[in-house]
């Protein structure tokens, strides 16, 4: 097994101690090229030197050394290295105990090329390409942020961070502003229906993808009682009465617009919404008829929403009352996701999880022309009141 003395590097999650590779010396861990370019201006003395405001990757290599007690096991030994190390595709974390609070983002390019002293122990050298920032571990913690909270940046260098935020609205900070509109918020639920008869039920499915199991959203439901007016028995006006869990307004001397009560339910919960409107209409015919109805909107606790009303009838077949139009929708002032929308500043993206997959809302969030950063030193947090909860993965680095 591997000498407990020695230090070891860890990479793509998996130690070297498990190949008993260990390191016989310090990495070499200089700081990464600025990526300058030395312009010479004609008649005047000396380069303008044009910064591109960036560094370029480093080089990182390690001195390294494998060792095995047993002749027949070291062979096996060597090739296992290689196969770790090569079998890697695209950049990979890499640390080392020699910077336990670092890391680095790496891409393995040089061969294994072991100097075998005998049988049992060998030498080599092992060479990462490296992205230029050394990244602290204590960056990646996500951290609350109040209104008016602030964050210090214990480096030289702007980060790029990761927010996730619960709510929309405008979040400030180090001179940047986001925008998150409301539609991510809310709009999710649009469906109606004209010339619907009743007594009736008419089901839609609502958009609920972007819902997680115990997020909360808000319904509204909006129909009007219209009787036929070309009749013997024609409804020839209507004296509204009680409303319950609605509001209703009386448009022509046959139809009452009712438009229920918003109404919350939530993902995963199976739930019922009702209200009612009584009346009383006079028909050329049969003169005052008292009518009650009621709108009920049942949700399935997935996707579903059923539409349904009923309700007391004019007695004359030619004089039903029908629905002329229905329709739900939700309420884009209210915030009806529960899970966060992530911001990543450091690739301009902007996403939710639903179940470990990405929900691209780059069309709802507004990053600004430049991606924000955290200056060095104290950052203050500034956000709407309807942002209710902001985290902050800083990514603090240095070089």
């Amino acid at each position: 097994m591997g000498i407990a003395p020695y230090k070891y590097f860890t990479y793509d999650g998996e130690s070297s101690r498990n190949y008993d590779v260990y390191l016989t010396g310090d990495g070499v861990f200089n700081a990464p090229e600025r990526a300058v370019e030395m312009v010479e201006i004609p008649g005047r003395n000396g380069n303008y030197a044009l910064d591109q405001g960036k560094f370029n990757n480093i080089s990182v290599t390690y001195k390294a050394g494998i060792v095995d007690y047993s002749e027949s096991d070291f062979a096996d030994k060597v090739s296992a290295v290689r196969n770790w190390l090569c079998s890697k595709v695209g950049y990979k974390r890499l640390s080392d105990d020699y910077n336990p609070n670092e890391y680095r983002m790496a891409v393995f390019k040089s061969g294994v090329n072991i100097d075998h002293v005998d049988l049992k122990t060998g030498e080599f050298e092992i060479t990462f390409d490296c992205k230029p920032q050394r990244w602290l571990t204590s960056g990646e913690t996500a951290t609350a942020v109040a209104n008016n909270g602030t964050l210090s940046n214990p480096t030289l260098f702007d980060s790029e961070p990761l927010l996730a935020v619960k709510g929309y609205g405008t979040i400030g900070f180090n001179g940047f502003e986001i925008e998150i509109n409301n539609e991510v918020m809310g709009d999710v639920i649009v469906a109606e229906a004209n010339d619907v008869y009743w007594p009736t039920t008419w089901t839609t499915t609502i958009q609920a993808d972007l819902l997680n199991t115990s997020d909360t959203f808000v319904v509204n439901a909006e129909f009007m009682i219209q009787h036929t007016k070309t009749s013997a028995n024609q409804v020839t006006s209507i004296t509204l009465g009680t409303a319950t869990g609605c509001s209703a307004v009386y448009i022509v001397p046959h139809t009452v617009n009712v438009v229920m009560d918003s109404a919350t339910f939530t993902k995963g919960t199976s739930a019922t919404a009702t209200c009612s409107i009584a009346y009383s209409a006079v028909t050329t015919n049969t003169g005052t008829v008292s009518c009650t109805q009621t709108c009920t909107v049942t949700y399935n606790g997935t996707d579903t929403l059923a539409f349904s009303m009923s309700g007391t009838n004019i007695t004359n077949t030619a004089n039903k009352k029908r629905a002329r139009h229905g329709a739900i929708y939700g309420d884009s002032t209210v915030s009806v996701l529960g899970n966060p929308t992530y911001i990543d500043c450091e690739i301009g993206e902007c996403y939710m999880l639903k179940n470990s997959e990405i929900i691209s809302l780059n069309q709802y969030i507004d990053l600004g022309s430049d991606l924000p950063t955290l200056a060095s030193g104290t950052n203050t947090f500034t956000y709407d009141n309807t942002v209710t909860e902001l985290k902050v993965t800083p990514r603090w680095w240095k070089v």
